[in-house]
């Protein structure tokens, strides 16, 4: 039976290319199957998921608790499938000479509400009596609120005094202006975009000392604790429609290909056959 239909996936912006690769190349095999790529925030896609009113969901963060109970009470059942890993790179002009690293400690100094942080200095004395220029991301995004809730702890807050970017190449431009600007980009934005040439991605040293951001400490979960799991939620009742289920198994079998070719770090092939496994069994619930 030839397959027909739309499936729309919603959620994290960290898996918009991959899923429209994948989804481009589904159709190709699937003439009659539109698969739709919208890119709004995890929160949202997730929160449509669990609401009944979505199919897929991709997120830059595992389901929380909240979430599942309310898909639980709703009695939809929701599989989770881990397809790739990403992480924040902690970024600097390359025009700074003088942070060769910074410490998750340091991290959350510079970030807390009402810091007390201004001076570069008031880190280091070897570094200069210069102020940090802060430059934050969308209040709105994934990466926010996967920076925040990793450096900070559940709940906390940013500070308000930083100098916030929604367009992710005006941020670049930004920190790369001035050898005293700090911000946190995306790994596949640091590792694909040429404007980033112009930035440096400091080791993070999280008590076990500095680790670079790279595809192998992201993937080996050295670079803690500033990596993280992008996932393809399923609703288990959609798994009815046969496009929804062809196309999982279609994203899954070509997740690691599309993976590296869009900067984010591919599982290792045992791993994505344990993915194909949790699917093929429907097996609920998160692993995170």
């Amino acid at each position: 039976q030839e397959l027909s239909g739309t499936i729309t996936v919603e959620g994290s912006g960290s898996l918009t290319q991959i899923t429209r690769l994948i989804g481009r190349k589904f159709s190709e095999q699937h003439p009659k199957v539109r698969v739709a790529t919208v890119t709004s925030h995890t929160e949202h896609g997730v929160q449509r998921l669990v609401a009944g009113k979505a199919a897929l969901a991709s997120a830059s963060r595992p389901i929380r608790d909240a979430e599942l109970a309310t898909a639980q009470r709703g009695g939809i059942g929701v599989v989770e499938l881990t397809v790739a890993f990403s992480g924040l790179a902690v970024v600097v002009a390359k025009s700074n000479e003088f942070a060769q690293d910074i410490t998750t400690e340091e991290l959350r100094l510079i970030w807390e509400d009402r810091s007390r942080i201004k001076l570069w200095s008031d880190l280091r004395g070897n570094w200069p009596a210069e102020p940090i220029l802060l430059i934050g991301q969308d209040l709105d995004s994934d990466s926010y609120g996967f920076f925040t809730e990793t450096i900070l702890g559940k709940g906390r807050r940013g500070r308000r005094d930083v100098a916030s970017e929604a367009d992710t190449d005006a941020l670049i431009e930004s920190v790369a202006a001035s050898p005293y600007a700090l911000s946190y980009v995306d790994l596949e934005v640091f590792s694909t975009r040429p404007s980033t040439d112009r930035l440096r991605a400091l080791p993070v040293d999280n008590g076990t000392g500095a680790v670079a951001p790279t595809a192998d400490t992201v993937r080996s979960g050295d670079y803690a604790p500033l990596s993280r799991p992008l996932i393809l939620y399923v609703a288990k009742g959609a798994t009815q429609r046969p496009e929804v289920t062809a196309f999982v198994d279609f994203y899954l079998a070509n997740g690691k290909q599309a993976a590296a070719g869009q900067g984010v770090v591919p599982l290792s092939d045992t791993l994505y056959r344990l993915e194909g496994y949790r699917f093929q069994r429907q097996i609920t619930g998160t692993v995170y």
